[in-house]
This record gives structure tokens, sequence and C-alpha cells, in this order.
């Protein structure tokens, strides 16, 4: 049962980091026009009709989380580079 939830986790943790990737480039193209608050980012997704991972409405606290995990995949893959250089 421990390996199974270890794996659950793992592959919820990927599904999570897919879901950022797709969903990252949408916020900075919110963020070039001048949206750069997390409520405005998060009412701005809710326009696009962009619904969160869970198929729920953005909010502030999302779109903080979201960035967050935008930033640890940008240093994991500038670490991976740094290590195959």
């Amino acid at each position: 049962p421990k390996r199974a939830a270890i794996r659950g986790a793992a592959k919820q943790r990927d599904q999570a980091d897919r879901f950022a990737e797709n969903v990252l480039p949408v916020i900075q193209s919110i963020q070039e026009v001048g949206i750069t608050s997390l409520s405005g980012i998060a009412k701005a997704l809710n326009a696009r009709g962009i619904k969160t991972q869970r198929h729920r409405a953005w909010t502030a606290t999302g779109v903080k989380n979201l960035l967050k995990r935008g930033r640890v995949l940008d240093e994991a893959a500038k670490g991976a580079i740094k290590r195959a250089a």
C-alpha cells in the first residue's frame, strides 16, 4: 500500500507539472498586456474559459500556486542543463 501511495503521488505531481507547462504560457501572455495581479490573472483566465486542473474557476491562490510550480520547474530544468554540461 505504501508503494502504491508513493506512485500515486508521483503521478499526480507529473500531471500537475504538465498542466502548469500548458497554462504558464497563457499566464505570460496575460501578464504581457499589463495584467499582473494574481486576482487579475485569475479573472483573465476565467474570462478566457480556461479552467483549473480540477475543472473549476481560477482564484488568486490557484494562480499563485501555479506560478510557484512554474518557478520550481524552471529551477529543475536549469539544474538538469548544468548537470548535462
